[in-house]
């Protein structure tokens, strides 16, 4: 559990702090209404796909630690999968929501334009980083429970992740 509350801690501080070292600023990039329209599609897909208990079942599988049966693992793993594809589709969502209402409120200005589009365009920053730093360590950290999981049954490994499998990591 400290594991991955570090783990996706350092992931996200360090994203953000490569951002301000390049030179960016941290307040264009939290916008209420990117949020919440992020946040909607996420919970929302999540919850057509697997239900209102599953999801949460899973990030308590990861808080906790615990071991599970591998359909259940499977299940997770899809969780985490179906997590970063709709945070970055939220994210993409959020930066065209924003380009809609931007352009709607264009009165020539160029300097107007090119503000307002950065801004829109850090809807798609935010769910890379949810994608990047949640979702993707902890289906790296479900493939690793599998894979010791089905270890622990039988000798041979008959699970092989399919991200995994072709880097050489065991």
């Amino acid at each position: 559990m400290i594991r991955i509350f570090f783990g996706v801690l350092i992931a996200a501080l360090g994203t953000l702090a490569g951002f301000t070292i390049g030179g960016g600023r941290l307040s264009p990039l939290f916008h209420p209404a990117e949020v919440v329209v992020i946040g909607a599609i996420l919970i929302g897909g999540l919850i057509t796909a697997f239900g209102l208990v599953r999801p949460f079942g899973m990030l308590f599988d990861a808080l906790v630690g615990r071991r599970h049966s591998l359909d259940r693992i499977q299940v997770n793993i899809k969780i985490c999968e179906s997590g970063s594809c709709l945070g970055i589709l939220g994210g993409v969502a959020a930066t065209l929501l924003g380009a809609f209402i931007t352009l709607d409120g264009w009165d020539g200005d160029a300097r107007f334009l090119a503000l307002k589009f950065g801004a829109a365009i850090s809807g798609t920053v935010i769910g890379l980083i949810i994608a990047a730093t949640i979702f993707q360590p902890l289906k790296f950290y479900f493939h690793k429970q599998a894979i010791e999981t089905a270890s622990a049954t039988t000798k041979e490994s008959p699970y092989q992740p399919p991200v995994l499998s072709g880097l050489g990591v065991p």
